[in-house]
């Protein structure tokens, strides 16, 4: 499978046992054997269940994620990414990624998104991974705290999250919060110092963005 280059547009997706579940356009900043990095922009064409749009973010009820999900009959909406600025970050094997936002208006870090998920793997369209609902919010001065923990559960209850997830899960918080502990990269801060072009043309979702896999 391809190694992406610096600025080439690639599809993050969501994949529910090979069947398509989400998708975000985003840049590629580098993608190197040990780090994957991402850029994604307000204005950046993405897809996701209908629920995820118009229940978890929208004016309606609250969604079963999981109901959605085991019965296989979701429906897919286009939808705009709006308001933050995200870089995020991945790394082979491991089960989470981690986000720093901006607030696209003014500039200002907002601070760091763990997102628990399954490891990612190559697809023609870009990279593929799933969420696991379960998340640590952390703001810039490194305090944080944990979100979704009830869904999460609500995953393994229902038998949609594995144990090998769950194993996999528990290793990185681990791993996740010794780096916070020690103020170790990526919470260093280090990424506040480079360039970043936060200013360019948002992506669309390439080719091949919604196919199933398996």
């Amino acid at each position: 499978m391809k190694i992406w280059q610096s600025g080439e547009t690639a599809a993050l997706r969501g994949m529910s046992d090979g069947m398509f579940w989400s998708a975000r356009s985003t840049y590629v900043i580098h993608d190197q054997p040990d780090e994957l990095a991402l850029l994604l922009l307000p204005g950046a064409e993405c897809a996701a269940p209908w629920g995820y749009i118009h229940q978890k973010h929208g004016d309606h009820s609250a969604w079963d994620r999981w109901g959605d999900e085991i019965s296989r009959n979701w429906k897919i909406e286009k939808y705009t990414w709006r308001q933050k600025r995200c870089v995020i970050l991945m790394q082979p094997d491991q089960y989470y990624s981690t986000l720093m936002m901006w607030d696209h208006q003014t500039g200002e870090f907002l601070g760091y998104y763990v997102n628990f998920e399954i490891p990612y793997t190559r697809s023609p369209a870009g990279f593929d991974t799933h969420d696991l609902e379960l998340d640590i919010e952390i703001g810039p001065s490194l305090t944080w705290e944990w979100k979704d923990q009830a869904e999460y559960n609500q995953g393994i209850e229902l038998g949609v999250i594995t144990e090998q997830m769950q194993k996999g899960i528990a290793q990185a918080v681990v791993k996740v919060l010794e780096k916070l502990g020690k103020h170790l990269y990526p919470f260093d801060n280090s990424w506040l110092e480079r360039k970043i072009d936060f200013n360019q043309k948002a992506p669309v979702l390439p080719a091949g963005w919604d196919i199933d896999i398996g």
